[in-house]
């Protein structure tokens, strides 16, 4: 999913931090509209949210990761 928002210069939406051990959604709402339902069975946000904690990810919450 990120390589094809890099590729397709959507990186305003959501992109690798710096480090790349992490991504971070910059617009939430354009995310859900416009790149979740190329790559997800669904449309909100807080479900695609709790799939990824589900799934083991982790969410930092230092805004300087960016």
């Amino acid at each position: 999913m990120l390589r094809q928002v890099e590729e397709e210069n959507k990186e305003d939406i959501v992109s690798w931090i710096k480090d790349g051990t992490a991504f971070r959604v910059h617009n939430p709402k354009a995310f859900a509209e416009r790149i979740m339902p190329l790559f997800f069975n669904q449309t909100k946000f807080r479900s695609f949210q709790r799939q990824l904690l589900i799934y083991g990810f982790d969410r930092i919450r230092d805004r300087t990761l960016s």
